[in-house]
């Protein structure tokens, strides 16, 4: 009987040489070497132990506007960067719309991928608004953040609805356009906070603290446009920088093109070339309380007060002293001690009034200061600066007629933006300097 034998021994020397390449470790991110600032991202991250079979690392992020750990579910879906070579990477012209970002990273060899990190949070400051469609001129298209002037806009909607109405010669579109503005039909309900020539829209976030910025890129072929702040009581008929109650950078194509810095309708033209896009920065300083005098005022009436209320005692330990004496005032008494208790009275009252006034005056602050500079976004160069007082928060404003631009928020202050605001401290414009 023959029998049939097979080697294996060349296959078996062959997988015995085999190596197999293990898992590779974890990396754990380093929050204090990584880094947020100009709106980019530096994450850095180690190793347990240095591990020269690993090929490539994955990172990946994901927005949040809660911190600490991921949550079962997200508004927003994980992002991710293959190919990284290095234990660090940088993400750069990121938009900041959330409060945070969070980061995980894992480690790959040529054959498989290790497990993710711990993630980590990292907060990402920036201002971020958008613009209120609801509120502005009625000849202004408003799309997400950008917008552009309609010369028709108002007008083409009136006649629909005229349509819709009788013929009447009182109602016709000929007869509304001839209308004062004032008694003008507002096509859109709670479109009329803008009329006649304030083609005007505000942003829907409000500015009362820190150091804010943002950007606007505008068609230079506009024949006019206006960036800036203004107060909430900006009235409906009011341009930009023509009144108290607003500050701005005013490009005017009307004629001759020219920029100036305009406030309270004083302008001051600016020696500069016009660029493709401004950066504004607003510096709001909270400021400290005020009205030290009448608090002085409530401290010297307080004694006031008191020596009242003995004045007080003093004279009904007089009455009851009459009393005792005679029996024929005892009616006299009896009125003065009413009189006595009127008297206690007032001056609890005066006492209410003072602690009143005491917290309407801890609550009460100064006029904030604050700066508001105009960039040239690519440059960094300055171009104007306010300094000023506001009554109240201020709100980004724009204006156009015949043009068009849009607004780029999420944005942090730039870190060339921060420099030159400390060197510029002291030789900034101001309000003072406009003619």
């Amino acid at each position: 009987m023959s029998h049939l034998m097979v080697d294996f021994s060349q296959e078996r020397e062959v997988l015995q040489g085999l190596k197999f390449l293990p898992v590779p470790a974890t990396p754990e991110i380093q929050v204090s070497d990584s880094q947020v600032c100009d709106n980019t991202v530096t994450v850095v991250w180690t190793l347990p132990e240095p591990d020269s079979k690993i090929d490539h690392y994955i990172l990946e992020h994901r927005r949040t506007n809660h911190e600490g750990p991921p949550r079962i579910r997200e508004d927003y879906p994980w992002m991710v960067v293959e190919g990284i070579r290095e234990l660090e990477h940088t993400l750069t012209g990121l938009r900041f719309d959330t409060r945070y970002i969070t980061f995980r990273v894992k480690a790959c060899n040529k054959a498989v991928a290790g497990e993710f990190s711990e993630p980590i949070t990292l907060e990402t400051h920036a201002f971020t608004f958008k613009l209120d469609a609801a509120s502005c001129h009625q000849n202004l298209k408003v799309e997400d953040l950008s917008v552009e002037w309609d010369s028709c806009g108002g007008k083409i909607q009136d006649i629909r609805k005229e349509k819709t109405r009788t013929s009447s010669p009182m109602h016709s579109p000929a007869r509304s356009a001839l209308m004062s503005p004032k008694r003008a039909p507002s096509a859109r309900p709670g479109r009329d906070r803008f009329t006649a020539e304030s083609y005007t829209v505000l942003a829907d976030t409000v500015i009362d603290a820190g150091q804010q910025y943002w950007e606007v890129r505008f068609d230079k072929e506009s024949k006019a446009f206006a960036v800036g702040v203004a107060l909430r009581s900006l009235g409906r008929f009011d341009q930009l920088g023509k009144s108290g109650a607003s500050w701005c950078i005013h490009l005017n194509n009307w004629l001759q093109q020219s920029l100036t810095a305009k406030h309270n309708n004083k302008a001051r033209a600016l020696d500069c070339a016009i660029p493709d896009r401004i950066g504004v920065y607003v510096h709001y300083d909270e400021g400290t309380a005020r009205n030290t005098l009448r608090e002085t005022r409530s401290e010297k009436h307080a004694p006031r007060n008191t020596l009242r209320e003995t004045r007080s005692e003093n004279h009904a330990q007089r009455i009851t002293l009459r009393e005792t004496r005679s029996e024929k005032h005892a009616q006299r008494n009896t009125l003065r001690e009413s009189r006595s208790e009127k008297h206690a009275q007032r001056n609890t009252l005066r006492e209410t009034r003072s602690e009143k006034h005491a917290q309407r005056i801890a609550v009460e602050k100064f006029h904030t200061k604050c700066i508001l500079s105009f960039y040239n976004s690519k440059t960094k160069q300055l171009m104007h600066t306010f300094k000023t007082k506001f009554q109240q928060p201020v709100i980004p404003a724009f204006m156009v007629w015949n043009g068009s631009f849009s607004v780029v928020t999420g944005l942090q202050v730039p870190s060339a933006v921060q420099s030159g605001q400390r060197k510029n401290s002291g030789t900034s414009s101001s309000n003072a300097s406009l003619t």
